[in-house]
Formats: C-alpha cells, structure tokens, sequence
C-alpha cells in the first residue's frame, strides 16, 4: 500500500480527484483515511472513468463497506452488488465483484481458444474481445524445405524441397538429385524419355541411346480407366502414333483402354492444356482394335474433345487421345446404364408438347437434318410440335446442364418453304412470343456442333399479351434527333428482321421523322458487347436501306438523308441494353465512283479532299492488304497528288468488313501499284470497326485502297478524304 497525505500524489500520477459532491463533503469531514490499492481495479488495461451514483443505502450501512469507512474509490472504479452487476458485455473476461465492493474485469485467453493448433493462438482483449494472433511460424529460414504445419502433431514440419513431388530433393538442396524440381519426368533416378528434349535423367545429355518412351504413348501400354474417373497424362515426349478420322494432323498421342462387362452408356471428355494451363483442341477417337482405324466406332474433336456413346456392347475398347501442341491431356470417363434414342429425329416424327411441361434429351447420335436461319452446319436437330386453338402467349426456354449454345427455331409447318417465325441462339436460350395466332407449329430445338450436349426444354402457354413497344414495326419507340442519347432494353423481337449487315439479335425498333434533308450521325453503344444500327424507310424491308452498321460501338453518318419518316432497328447479340443517339449534320453530297477497280483507272481526289460513295460489287480482286483482305474481295482504287505536305485523314464507312491501305509511287507504269508494297494498313481501329488512315504525307502521289476483310466480301461504301495543313 501506498501511503498519501491529503494534497500528496501517487507516484508520477496526479492528484486523485473526487468524483461527486459526496465525497468532497466526507473529505470536509476528515473521513478520508486510506488509500485503495491500484491494481483492485485490475492492472492490466487502462481504466474507464465513468460517473460515480450518489450513495445510497449501502453507503449508510453499517456493514463495514469502503463508504463506511470513508474510503476513496481509484479513478473509473465502478461499484458493485454483485458479480452479474460487473459484466462488461466482453465474452472472454472474467467479471468480478471483490469483497471491497468495486469490479475487476480481466482478460482470460483459454475463453478465445478454437483449439487448432495451425491457425496460432488466440487472445482476449478485455476492451474488444477475442482476436486471432500471429499464424503460427513453420518457416525456419532455410530455402531447402518445405515448411508446413502438422495439426496431428500439433507441430510444425520442414520436409526436404521437392516441389514436383517426384520423389527427389532439388538438386540446388544438399544431397538432392533432382535437376530440374518443376518437371516430375526429371531426376537422377527417372529413365530418359525419347525426342522430349529434356534431360529426364540429370546426366548432363539430351534423349540419349537407350532412352523409353513415356507411359501409355502406344496401344503396347494403354492405361485402363475401366473404373472410370478422372485421368491426367503428360504430353511431353509423346509422338503421334496413330491417325484418326476427324483430325488429319499428326498430334502427340496417348492410349486409353477399358472393358464392359455388359452394355453401358460411354462419356470420353478430353482437356488439352498448354503449359501456361490454357485449353487447347483436344481429339479422341474410340476403336475396336487399339491402333486400327478400320475399327473406329466414333471420332470427335473440339474444346473439349466430347465423344459418347448411347448403348456400347460389352467387350475390350481403346481410346486414342491427342493434342497437338498440349502439354497434358485430361480425360473424364463416365459410364453408365444404356439410354434409348430419341425418336423426334424428323419433322414427321415430331413431340407433340400441346400440353406444355418440361421435355429432358440428348443430342447423341442425333443427325443434323435442316439449318435454320440462327444456325450453322453441323448442328443436331430435336422437333417438337404444338398447336393452338386460340392465340396465346407462348414462352419457351431450354437449358444445358454441360454448357454450350443451344438453337431454337419456330417455324409455320414441316415444310421446306415454310416461314421461320423465330430464331434464337443463345446459351441458355429462350424466346417469349406474344399473341401467337391459333394453329399449328413446329419448334426445332439444335445443340451445339462440337458437343452431344443433354438438355432440358420448357414449353409454357399463357393468356396473350401485347408485344413490348420497340419489339415490332407496328409499334415503334419514338425518337429524335438531338445530342442527348436514348438507352433502351433489347427485347425478345417479335419479328424476323433480315439486314445487309446479316446475322440475328435481340433488337429494338425506333421510328424517326427528319424535317430537312441532312447527314444524320448516329451513335450506338453497348460496352464491348458488339451492336448493329440499321436505317430503314420501310421497317423489316431489307431493300429499303439507308445503310447497315455493325461495331463496338457503332458509328456511321448517313449522308443526304431525305425529308421523310424512317425506322432506325438497333441490335445487338450479347448485350441486355443500347445507348443510341441520332443527330443532324450537315449535308454532304458524296461524289459517285465508278468503274475505279485499279490504280490505272482510280477516281481523281481533289487536293482539299472530299466524300466519295461506290460499291465494290462486280468488281475485280486486284490488289491484297498487308494487314488482311479476303480472298476475292473486290477493290476500289482513289488516286491523292499532293503539291506541298499535308495532313490527310481517310477513312471508310462501308456495309461490310472492309481494309483500306495506301501505296506512294509517282511513276507512270500501267499499273503502278503492282510495283511497289502498301506503305499503310488498316482494318478495324476506327469507330464501328471501320479503317481508318491519319498521317502526315510529303507532296507525292498516293493510291488508296478500298478493299474487304473478309472473303468475297463487298458491297456500298463512302469513302472520305479530310486534307488540312500541318
């Protein structure tokens, strides 16, 4: 204890304070005598002042309590009846009411223990509770362990450095034998393969004689995955040993076998993966006798490589995996009880899913019979048939549980002319058709191309609705000309809709008035998410267009737009909503180009530049772009003298993928394009995927190119020349 005159201090703190009137009054009376031992209020966090209550009833007792005693409380001290009086809402202290009548609340670790060794100790915190400490620290400094912590052992463990788990210490370490620790073909002890390029034995010398090929290269040692499961096999060193019928390359390959007992449903999935880890095409083809390709029963290539088989009689098989460029090929074998073959194979042999409901399949072994307008070749075909006696809301949705984009058609009747009523592609796919007309109809639901895919398709019939606004030229959003952009949400389109730009997208419809003749620059947007721009006079009437766009974004300017009423339909592939602005400009009239297929015969630009419409249809494929141009894409050619220096922008605006680049050469040969390389090339750097050529030119002759991207790629263009100083 501490003695302390009245005035006096304890050690370095200050003089104690009397916290309430009360006790300036007992000190008056001479009452104060003692002095409570600091640390009666626990010494192990800083103390909390709060206010002291008046005394009460216990204060006056005669029992014998520090107020009796005329005692001072420390600084923050808190009274106290009872221990559940001095609970301080912290889970991990120990609350107690001591005997001098004021609580002590402290810390207790064991109350924050998980009781895992690994993930270090825990702590109490008496003013916040419990907290996690430092993780306990395996690493003992020395590069030449593996340093972990053991929770059985409740210890940490330093194993010797073998990070590919070959079973030998980098050689780098003390006694290790392993010269290269990444690659578990190496080691001093692992045999050397043949034509890996790899030193696997350490001895200092590359595919040396005798040397082995690597594991399950050949049918001579297949790796039987009759179990099924999941198989992981190194490349590296395999060759190609066997040609197979869908993937005329030699690739690396190895050899897989397995054997039924009875009749089983087969699925081979196969990975490649390059060694950074990215897929790569892998192919598998299953046989009857390993190595024969007479005894191929199926072939698939794709990413993945998916080959399956309904029912497969009992019996030994052989699976040959490649992959050209892989470093590893990862297998999934999955067998199961046979499954029976879909009899809706035909338009004829249609499901009738009148009453609506969910319809399960598969594509295995299903043909590909007819392509739709959404569809390409190659893609399996299910049918399903359904009428209405009334017009109805038709909803209609079907899913992949294995990925992959599936197709669905809705045509009129089964016949070769009949009319596609709606056509969607999407992953999962679904299509909502509002007002359906009573009839009969038929849906053609297609997988994917690369992929025997399972599926399930949901057919539902409700009361009918009125198509959204913007889905149908009947009934188009309004829109006008003005900076400020319009955002739409695509909606399911309730009409077929065939561009110049081609291709199928979800899309709205705007109708447009434009008072004056004008340049009308229009502006669409959707991110990354590529998106299409079509003016039409007449909605849905591909031969009344003013231009097509397809980008990401868009942007086009059609010139010399007429005083009328038009339809703008804006579309897009991938994307949920647009941003489209339409604006005026002012009025150009593009001077035609005719019969410019050459640099013999270009179409003269003026020395201040200008705009200059054409269309390369018919046109003869002269010249090829550095930087792409299809096979038989037709070219138009514009000629530039320039007299002094200049700053020249050229640029196309066309209704295809087009490439434009400039040749220099002032000599008067036939053909002086021929002679000489293009010194500049472009195909999609600007807006809405468009070329686009600025430089500063020296005075000289130049030939610029229109020409397309694509194959036999051609059609309209406008072709621009903007020449400033520089």
């Amino acid at each position: 204890m501490v003695g302390l005159a009245e005035g006096g201090a304890i050690g370095n703190s200050s003089r104690v304070k009397t916290p309430s009137k009360e006790y300036a009054v007992a000190r008056k009376r001479g009452a104060l005598a003692l002095v409570w031992l600091l640390c009666a209020v626990g010494c192990d966090f800083a103390p909390r002042r709060i206010e002291l209550p008046a005394l009460g009833p216990r204060a006056e007792s005669a029992t014998g309590s520090a107020a009796d005693a005329g005692q001072e409380p420390p600084d923050g001290a808190i009274r106290c009846e009872s221990d559940k009086t001095c609970d301080d809402g912290i889970a991990c202290t120990r609350d107690v009411c001591l005997p001098s009548g004021f609580c002590r609340n402290t810390g207790d670790n064991a109350r924050c223990s998980d009781g895992i060794f690994c993930d270090g100790y825990e702590i109490c915190d008496p003013r916040s509770g419990c907290h996690a400490s430092e993780v306990a620290l395996c690493d003992d400094g020395d590069t030449c362990t593996i340093d972990s912590c053991d929770e059985a052992q409740q210890s940490c463990v330093h194993a010797p450095r073998d990070l590919d788990r070959d079973g030998e210490v980098d050689a780098h370490c003390p006694g290790g034998t392993d010269c290269n620790d990444f690659d578990p073909t190496t080691g001093l002890h692992q045999p050397e393969l043949c034509a890996d390029h790899i030193d696997n034995n350490c001895n200092g010398v590359v595919d040396e004689t005798p040397c082995q090929r690597p594991q399950h290269d050949t049918c001579a040692d297949p790796l039987d995955v009759s179990a099924g499961g999941r198989f992981v096999l190194p490349l590296t060193g395999a060759s190609s040993d066997y040609l197979v019928s869908c993937d005329a390359t030699p690739s690396r390959d190895v050899v897989f076998s397995f054997e039924l007992a009875a009749p089983r449903s087969v699925k081979l999935v196969a990975h490649g993966a390059l060694a950074d880890g990215t897929d790569e095409i892998a192919t598998l083809a299953l046989q009857a006798q390993c190595g024969d390709r007479s005894t191929e029963l199926a072939c698939r290539q794709g990413f993945p490589g998916d080959l399956r088989v309904r029912s497969l009689d009992s019996g030994r098989y052989y699976v040959v995996a490649s992959s050209f460029s892989a470093a590893t090929l990862v297998l999934d074998v999955s067998l199961a009880d046979p499954t029976v073959a879909p009899a809706n194979t035909s338009c004829a042999a249609a499901l009738d899913v009148s009453a609506g409901g969910r319809f399960a399949g598969d594509f295995v072994g299903v043909a590909d019979v007819i392509t739709s307008s959404c569809s390409g070749p190659g893609q399996p075909d299910l049918f399903y048939a359904f009428t209405l006696r009334e017009p109805r809301d038709v909803e209609v949705s079907a899913i992949s549980d294995e990925g992959g984009r599936l197709t669905m058609s809705l045509r009129d009747g089964c016949s070769q002319d009949a009319a596609s009523l709606r056509c969607r592609s999407a992953e999962p796919v679904q299509t909502h058709l509002h007002q359906l007309p009573a009839g009969s109809y038929v849906l053609v639901l297609e997988g994917p191309s690369s992929r025997e895919v399972s599926f399930a398709l949901d057919v539902a019939f409700l009361a009918p609705t009125p198509p959204p606004a913007g889905s149908v030229c009947a009934n188009p959003l309004p829109i006008a000309l003005g900076k400020q952009k319009t955002t739409v949400t695509l909606t399911d389109p309730q009409e077929v809709f065939d561009t110049s730009c081609g291709g199928r997208a979800d899309h709205a419809v705007f109708a447009l008035h434009v008072s004056d003749a004008t340049d009308l620059d229009l502006q669409l947007d959707a991110g990354d998410a590529p998106v299409t721009v079509v003016l039409e006079s007449s909605c849905g009437d591909k031969l009344s267009e003013l231009g097509c766009r397809t980008g990401a974004p868009a942007a086009t300017r059609m010139r010399n737009v007429l005083p009328g009423d038009y339809f703008v339909v804006v579309g897009s592939p991938s994307a949920h909503s647009v941003s489209l602005g339409i604006d005026a400009a002012d009025l150009t009239q593009p001077t035609a180009a005719v019969g410019n297929s050459g640099c013999t015969n270009a179409a003269e630009v003026p020395g201040d530049g200008g705009v200059f419409s054409g269309d390369t249809t018919g046109m003869p494929d002269t010249y090829h772009a550095p930087c792409g141009g299809g096979a038989l894409s037709p070219d138009a050619v514009f000629r530039l003298v320039l007299s002094a220096p200049k700053h020249v922008v050229a640029k196309i605006d066309a209704s295809f993928d087009s490439v434009l680049y400039r040749f220099r050469d002032s000599r008067a040969t036939p053909d002086v394009c021929s002679g000489s390389s293009a010194e500049a090339c472009d195909d999609d750097s600007g807006p809405n995927a468009q070329a686009v050529l600025d430089e500063k030119l020296d005075a000289d002759t130049y030939y610029f190119v229109v020409d397309g991207f694509k194959d036999y790629s051609s059609g309209p263009y406008s072709f621009e020349l903007v020449i400033s100083d520089q």
